[in-house]
């Protein structure tokens, strides 16, 4: 539930809100100045319902500012075509009946980068061991599937996952290396932010839209997933 509905709520949570905590601080604080009382108590009830964006806004930012992304080491050996050779995205193991289907629907791009093959790190069910799945890309667009030992590709892709502060947000590292010479080519993250007082705002306040999804927040930064990190690691391409 969205839309107008929203304005007499949050007048109306702002009014009792203001007459409450009025009433508390008159109490404890009786010798305070009403109008500097009022400024504080005003303060006090706009920020209480999105202090934790302003939290995770400010969190982003400091940690934007201060971490360059991405750290290009070396630059990518690209043929004439702008190519290169071949990768491995080792950033997650995927399952491979949905990783077959996924591959036509958001991993295009992905292969048109490269001249032979992407690999991928897939969970067999019967072993429960993993496995690199070899998929090769063939003139008519179709896939071919073919199960290796060691990687066979010129470049790799891995990422490791941090939680900070209680969990209020999440960084992911990526590293892209030459496999061969194991040398670091490049580096990028992205910042996934948590909103953890959203349930307040959302469901009291309706700050959601007709959808159900929340109206107010403050978006990450950096790639989300081995499908869009080279992407945002702009020197491969």
């Amino acid at each position: 539930m969205s839309g107008l509905i929203i304005v007499p709520i949050f007048i109306f949570y702002v009014a009792v809100s203001f007459f409450v905590l009025w009433l508390i601080s008159k109490k404890f604080f009786p010798k305070v100045k009403p109008l500097k009382l009022g400024g504080i108590v005003l303060a006090v009830v706009l920020v209480f319902p999105f202090w934790d964006l302003i939290v995770l806004k400010v969190i982003k930012e400091a940690y934007v500012l201060t971490h360059q992304n991405p750290i290009i080491h070396e630059q990518i050996k690209f043929d004439k075509n702008g190519k290169y050779e071949s990768l491995a995205i080792f950033d997650s193991v995927d399952d491979i009946n949905r990783l077959k289907k996924d591959i036509p629907k958001y991993y295009t791009d992905m292969f048109n980068l490269v001249n032979n093959h992407i690999e991928f790190l897939v969970l067999d069910k019967d072993t429960n061991k993993t496995k690199i799945l070899k998929v090769t890309q063939t003139n008519n667009g179709k896939y071919t599937f073919e199960f290796i030992d060691k990687t066979q590709a010129q470049y790799k892709l891995t990422d490791k996952f941090y939680k900070s502060i209680f969990g209020i947000y999440a960084i992911t590292k990526y590293k892209v290396t030459e496999v061969n010479s194991n040398k670091l080519v490049a580096q990028s993250f992205s910042i996934g932010l948590i909103e953890f007082f959203k349930y307040f705002r959302e469901e009291i306040l309706l700050f959601k839209t007709g959808t159900g999804g929340s109206m107010l927040q403050v978006k990450g930064a950096g790639a989300f997933s081995s499908n869009t990190i080279l992407g945002q690691l702009h020197m491969l391409k």
